[in-house]
């Protein structure tokens, strides 16, 4: 992950190390498959030029943070065609972003304060014609994530409760 507070000299050089980072463990060679990039700061600029900066220097899908909804669509356009994330922070950003994420060729990271509230808006989103979603559970400790993540499975293959068939994503900040 980068941020766009981070210092210059910091943010070359760990979007080197990621571009160039390979571990080879039993044989196959493990390499790091996207690029966080947070907007931290209140320069929307700032956080659009960083993502460019990422997609090129890498070359990896990104995936946009922002509490921000027109810097991260913009992010978004700024990526164009990356197969990027582009993290709506709250229910209403994700429905606005929706078009962002299907214009830019992006998927779409929904949240929402419960699992009900998220299963409505999945599917919600889901019926508009936008099927590339991921989840991402409002959970305080992981062991909250974990719970809530099994629920949502359970539902999702005992049940075949689609809206809850996503794939899920869970970010530890410091």
């Amino acid at each position: 992950n980068v941020n766009d507070t981070d210092a210059p000299g910091t943010i070359e050089s760990t979007l080197k190390a990621i571009k160039d980072y390979l571990l080879v463990r039993v044989g196959q060679e493990l390499r790091i498959d996207a690029v966080g990039v947070t907007q931290k700061g209140n320069d929307s600029a700032a956080f659009i030029a960083l993502a460019a900066k990422a997609a090129q220097m890498t070359g990896k899908p990104l995936i946009l943070r922002s509490e921000n909804v027109q810097a991260l669509a913009d992010a978004s356009a700024a990526v164009k065609g990356s197969h990027s994330v582009i993290c709506a922070p709250t229910p209403a950003a994700a429905k606005e972003l929706v078009a962002a994420a299907k214009d830019n060729q992006h998927a779409l990271a929904v949240t929402s304060p419960d699992l009900d509230q998220l299963a409505a808006l999945a599917d919600a989103i889901k019926k508009s014609g936008f099927n590339d979603l991921i989840l991402q559970f409002q959970t305080h400790s992981l062991a909250e994530q974990f719970q809530t993540s099994t629920i949502a499975r359970r539902a999702a293959l005992r049940d075949s409760f689609k809206p809850m068939g996503y794939p899920t994503v869970r970010f530890i900040d410091d």
